[in-house]
């Protein structure tokens, strides 16, 4: 196989890739205690709308009286590192007169990367660019054809 037919097929794969729709794990539910995997057994997986990413986020909602915990799991606009952020921004305009504080929250981009829950990461959380894995394999492919062929 000639390098032009490896690259060609490489590229034809990430297009393809890239044409399918991202599927995330999704639910919303609040409990009384911390429950990491609050969502376990209810949630369903559900297609994303185009520019999407899967978001992952547990928060505290503190009434003064009443303490409940809430775990949201689903699509969420693609905001560049910028999700988790904006999720617990609107969070807290939409939760005006209690106390909200944020437990964990991050974002991926593979089809059902969002169901088991993880701590969170720095403010942002973790985004994994489907463009770093096709350049990964890409590298991978012409290294591989090197090697085999000698070059």
């Amino acid at each position: 196989m000639e390098i032009k037919s490896l690259v060609a097929l490489v590229v034809l794969f990430s297009v393809f890739k890239s044409g399918r729709a991202l599927h995330c794990y999704t639910c919303n539910v609040s409990t009384s205690t911390l429950d990491e995997n609050g969502c376990s057994g209810i949630g369903s997986l559900k297609g994303c709308a185009g520019g999407s990413v899967c978001l992952a986020a547990t928060y505290e909602i503190n009434s003064g009286i009443v303490k409940t915990y809430t775990t949201m799991q689903s699509c969420f606009p693609d905001m560049a590192g910028t999700e988790c952020d904006n999720f617990f921004k609107t969070q807290k305009n939409l939760h005006t007169s209690v106390a909200l504080a944020r437990n964990s929250c991050y974002v991926c981009n593979s089809d059902n990367c969002n169901k088991k829950p993880r701590p969170m990461v720095g403010n942002g959380g973790m985004v994994y660019s489907k463009t770093s894995v096709v350049n990964v394999v890409l590298v991978v492919s012409i290294m591989l054809f090197k090697l085999i062929n000698n070059i």
